[in-house]
Parts: C-alpha cells; structure tokens; sequence
C-alpha cells in the first residue's frame, strides 16, 4: 500500500488530514481492491481513513464517473498485479 500512496503523492498520515471525497484520499485506491480483491467497504473505510463503508461506495461511485488521476498513479494502477 506504501507504493500506491507514494504514487499518488501521499503518506500514511497524510490521508488523515485529507477530506474524505479527496480523489486522493485512496478512492482510486478503494475501487482497486474492490475491483481486484475481497474486501469490506468497512476495512477499506478504515485503512483508508475514508470515514465510512457507505462513504467507500459513494465516492467510488463518483470516481468511476470521471477518473481524475496524474499520469505516475495512473501507471501505478495499471501495474498493479494481484495474484488469484
């Protein structure tokens, strides 16, 4: 998770002082690991300080309508492989 907060110009720490609708505050990430593996809305909510699991939803939903990513978290994302 340290190299997709890296990619996307974030620490740990920084996501707590970050608004939970900030594209930036995992969203895109939270769409990847629901995407890609099995997650709670509700850990996802937690690890990245999103505040709530139906927040986790609602801004995924959003994120999918527009996608506004830098190109090195775009990269990131693409490269990501999880193994089944």
């Amino acid at each position: 998770m340290d190299g997709a907060l890296a990619a996307a110009g974030l620490s740990a720490k920084g996501l707590d002082t970050l608004a939970g609708s900030d594209i930036r505050n995992g969203v895109a990430l939270a769409d990847l690991l629901l995407e890609r593996m099995v997650a709670r809305q509700s850990w996802i909510a937690e690890k990245l300080a999103m505040r709530t699991a139906a927040n986790v939803s609602q801004q995924v939903g959003r994120y999918l309508a527009t996608r506004p990513l830098t190109v090195a978290f775009k990269e990131y994302l693409q490269s990501v492989r999880i193994n089944d």
